[in-house]
């Protein structure tokens, strides 16, 4: 009976520790995978192809610093995909929107690429609205007014407060 009992404990540590590593080496493959993938989508950052370094980054969510870069990413496809008109139409609004998303105190292997890039939208932005708000022909009509409200800038028609339109969109 001693000698079965033995042995009923060596099976248990046995298939106890199989199952451990097991376990240990499905999550090692993983890591490797997702460092693969991290790895990749950075170099696709750092070779300005977006569309590969955002499949990469799909690919390997929740590591690293991924949702940062992702965010990067998608601005500059913004940037890429969309004509200047249509970026000075929007003041930048959904590149400039990426990057808010970005923690200011980012630390990783981008930071100064984003950091550059957040202050050049920004620089614009400002220019824009400040251009816009100068130049514009309603400026002269005191029941219309360009006015910044911390971070934004809104139309203020009549006293109430609207979401921001080109001049476009403002002719009656």
């Amino acid at each position: 009976m001693q000698r079965n009992r033995w042995d009923d404990v060596k099976f248990h540590i046995i298939t106890v520790l199989g199952l451990f590593l097991f376990i240990f080496a499905i999550y090692v493959t993983t890591n490797v995978k997702l460092e693969s993938k991290y790895e990749q989508a950075v170099d696709m950052i750092k070779n300005k192809n977006w569309d590969a370094a955002e499949h990469y980054l799909a690919q390997a969510s929740n590591y690293k610093d991924v949702e940062v870069l992702k965010r990067y990413v998608w601005a500059k496809l913004e940037l890429e995909y969309k004509s200047q008109q249509e970026l000075n139409q929007d003041y930048y609004e959904d590149v400039y929107d990426y990057l808010q998303q970005i923690p200011n105190n980012y630390q990783g292997a981008l930071k100064k690429d984003i950091f550059n890039l957040r202050n050049d939208i920004m620089h614009k932005r400002q220019k824009l609205c400040q251009n816009s708000s100068e130049s514009s022909e309603y400026q002269a009509n005191s029941n219309i007014e360009i006015v910044s409200m911390g971070n934004r800038y809104v139309v203020v028609e009549r006293e109430a407060i609207a979401p921001l339109f080109s001049s476009e969109d403002l002719s009656y």
